[in-house]
């Protein structure tokens, strides 16, 4: 079964900033997919924990903070980081 992906404000700007700052664009884009399609299927098994249902995972160049509600099979993208 898969988990409803959802990103607050401040994860949709990061990634917007971190989408301008990108010298290629196309493997921000790719990691982006490629990290929401690892939430939608397997959010707990991706990444490790911060604490809490805090969790963080990489895909560069993108680094990612989630939580992730089981009960309601739903994930909350809180963050993302571009490294260059």
């Amino acid at each position: 079964m898969r988990y409803t992906v959802l990103c607050n404000a401040v994860a949709e700007e990061s990634l917007a900033a971190a989408f301008l700052a990108a010298a290629d664009r196309a493997a921000l884009t790719s990691a982006a997919r490629a990290i929401e399609e690892i939430l939608r299927t397997a959010p707990s098994a991706f990444g490790e924990s911060r604490g809490g249902e805090l969790r963080v995972g990489f895909e560069p160049p993108l680094a990612v903070w989630f939580t992730v509600t089981e009960s309601d099979r739903t994930v909350v993208i809180v963050r993302f980081r571009f490294r260059a």
